[in-house]
Formats: C-alpha cells, sequence, structure tokens
C-alpha cells in the first residue's frame, strides 16, 4: 500500500500565488519538560496540502525560539507545497507543487523573512513530493511520485529556475520518492518505492544530466521510501514504507555503490497495527536515526553502533499525532519536530542528549502539515 494519505489529499488547486495573510493555527503549547531544550532560534518553513480536504493555504512561515516552540508569522499561498527545499546561504527556498504536472515554485529570501516570487517550472513528471539542491548551487533535483522520474532544473544566478535538462524515467512501475545528494556531493541518490530500488547517479554539471552508476535492490515489495547518510558519508540508513523495515547500507563514496547490511523492524516486537513508515532523519552526531511510524503513529529511534554499521531500536516514543510524515532535528540536535499530516499538528520535542529519546515539549496546531524544514 503506498503513501494512500498523501495521495488522496490531492484536488484541483490554483496556480501558486504569493501574498501575506496568517495561516489558521493555533498557538504553539507548551507541555511539561524534563530537561533543557536549547533549538537555535530561526525560521521553519512549513509544507502542507491545499485542497478542501486538507484545509492547508500555501508555505507557512514560522519562528521558531530558543526553547524549540514555533510560531507562524505569515503563509505564502502556493499550491500543495508537500516539500520544501532551502537554498545555499538561505536566500532562497523552493517548495515542490505536488499536482497532476508537477511543478516546483522558486522564491527569494528577503531581509525580513518574507518570500518572494521567481516563478515557477516543470519538476519534470507528475506529483513531485521531495526536491534538493546541489551543493554547487547550479541545479536542483526533484522526485516525481507517480510518474516515476528524477526531473534535474538549472539554478539562475538569481535563484530562478529553468526548464528540465533532464529527466530520467526508473523502470518498472516506478514511483520515486526521494533524491538525495551524497555529503561529498560526487552522487545523486533517488529511492524508489515502487521498485524498492536505490539507484545512485553521477550529475555532469556542464550537461545538467544525470548517469546511472548502480542500482541497488532491496527485498521485493519493501516500498524504498527515504534514506539518510551518516556524517561520515560511509553508511546509508534506508526506510521502507511497506514492511516497516530500516536497512543499514554500506556507501562506497568512490563508486556510489550502495551494499545492503542489517535490516531491522520500525516497530517494536508483537505490534499488530497497519504501520507505513515516512520521514527519516539522523542526529547531528550520527549516534541516533529517527523513523517516523505511520499509523503507530511513533517515532522509532535507533541507537547507531560500530561507527554507524549496526543500529538498535532503542524506542517508539509517540509523535505527538496522527500520521507522522516528516521529521526534522535542529543542527543541535536537542529539537524535533514531528510533522503529524492527520492530526494538523507539528509535534515538539527535547532530545535527551544521553540517550537520544525526544520528550514532547509542545505542538504547533496547523493544517494538514507535511514537513518542517529547518533553514
Amino acid at each position: 500500500m503506498a503513501d494512500i494519505g498523501r495521495r488522496t489529499f490531492l484536488g484541483a488547486v490554483g496556480a501558486a500565488v504569493v501574498g501575506g495573510g496568517l495561516m489558521s493555527t493555533g498557538a504553539a503549547s507548551a507541555a511539561e519538560s524534563g530537561g533543557e531544550v536549547c533549538a537555535p532560534a530561526g525560521r521553519v518553513y512549513l509544507g502542507t496540502y491545499t485542497d478542501a480536504a486538507s484545509g492547508g493555504k500555501g508555505i507557512g512561515l514560522a519562528k521558531a525560539d530558543a526553547a524549540g516552540k514555533l510560531t507562524v508569522e505569515s503563509t505564502v499561498p502556493n499550491a500543495s507545497p508537500s516539500y520544501i527545499a532551502v537554498g545555499s546561504g538561505g536566500s532562497t527556498v523552493y517548495a515542490v507543487n505536488e499536482l497532476d504536472k508537477g511543478t516546483v515554485s522558486a522564491f527569494s529570501v528577503t531581509g525580513n523573512g518574507s518570500l518572494r516570487s521567481l516563478g515557477a517550472r516543470s519538476s519534470g513528471g507528475a506529483h513531485p513530493c521531495h526536491l534538493v539542491v546541489h551543493p554547487s548551487g547550479r541545479y536542483l533535483l526533484t522526485a516525481n511520485y507517480t510518474s516515476g522520474t528524477v526531473g534535474v532544473l538549472p539554478v539562475r544566478a538569481d535563484g530562478a529556475l529553468g526548464n528540465p535538462t533532464h529527466i530520467v524515467q526508473h523502470p518498472g512501475k516506478p514511483h520515486a520518492h526521494q533524491v538525495v545528494v551524497s555529503p561529498d556531493g560526487k552522487h545523486v541518490l533517488a529511492t524508489d518505492l515502487g521498485t524498492s530500488s536505490v539507484y545512485t547517479y553521477t550529475l555532469d554539471l556542464n550537461a545538467g544530466r544525470l548517469t546511472l552508476r548502480s542500482t541497488l535492490a532491496l527485498a521485493k515489495g519493501a516500498g524504498s521510501r527515504n534514506l539518510v547518510f551518516h556524517p561520515d558519508g560511509r553508511t546509508v540508513y534506508i526506510l521502507n514504507e511497506l514492511d516497516s523495515t530500516l536497512v543499514v547500507a554500506a556507501y562506497d563514496p568512490a563508486s556510489g555503490k550502495l551494499t545492503a547490511g542489517q535490516r531491522i523492524s520500525t516497530l517494536p516486537p508483537g505490534t499488530g497495527v497497519q504501520n507505513y513508515p515516512g520521514g527519516i532523519t539522523i542526529s547531528p552526531d550520527g549516534r541516533f536515526v529517527y523513523g517516523a511510524n505511520r499509523g503507530h503513529n511513533s517515532i522509532a529511534v535507533f541507537a547507531t553502533s560500530e561507527g554507524g554499521r549496526k543500529v538498535t531500536l532503542a524506542g517508539t516514543p509517540g509523535s505527538g499525532g496522527d500520521w507522522p510524515r516528516h521529521l526534522e532535528v535542529t543542527r543541535d540536535g536537542r529539537t524535533l519536530y514531528s510533522s503529524n499530516q492527520r492530526g494538523n499538528v507539528i509535534g515538539i520535542f527535547g532530545v535527551d542528549p544521553v540517550n537520544g529519546l525526544p520528550k514532547q515539549t509542545g505542538e504547533l496546531r496547523t493544517p494538514a502539515p507535511v514537513c518542517a524544514v529547518v533553514a
């Protein structure tokens, strides 16, 4: 079963328009905290769906205080911005528009943090659900779920996007879900839920074209959804949506080849609930990996060992809502945001620096949050 919750939220939406106006959200409420939370104050961009069923209005611009509490300052109307990426230096912001004819909207960030439209371009496929800016700053890459394609869009000097220079079609019955650049910038990795595979490419920075270098095929029906690199750049953690597993894979920086190793459940033994893992993130020091359990409505916390090559399920605390789609850890590793799509709430958690377990310290009520990206 694919990401039914997201796909059923898709509806007819208008073209992207930039504006002000407050998102219809409640204020963040503080919960009892058992320890100090010291997330750096800054901006967090909130993604949502904008069809009638979800009630979202566009990209939320939120402010995070020193304790990680979120306050929505304004909303930029935009068509189903289900994932957001911040450009190098924080001067640009990009959002997928998860539509039948997928697009990517580009914005420049003004001095007061508001967004100014730089237009939109085709994402290179249908229903784009993830994007990333290449560390060179010259290209943006998209994962287009329904068409099973990866698009390469050039980034102009002013941050605006050009038309795709290359569109890669995955084989079989694909559903491209995520595109990630390796820490050294040498390879582009794309997960595909439909083929249960991870594809490794190189990107020609002159031509803007991808070349396939290797493919990691996981268990049939695993549903490879999202991955994250260990900080050392030699281990990758792959979260599988359809069989609720995490796969630890060795990564060869020279060739880009992935080799699957440990495979572990994201759920405690004996769990009978239907579950479809969503987002994945990792602590800055690589000691803990976090996976979202949609259905079980929990955060799978994995402690790493042996240099990141082995993981142990350390706990599954509640996600703070219903259907956690996306997880984000702040740069200091002390705060975690859990975007609960069906619960209309972003859970705010302080992270224990010793055991890595998150404890809820607050929440932000907002329509169908599907990502919260720290700028």
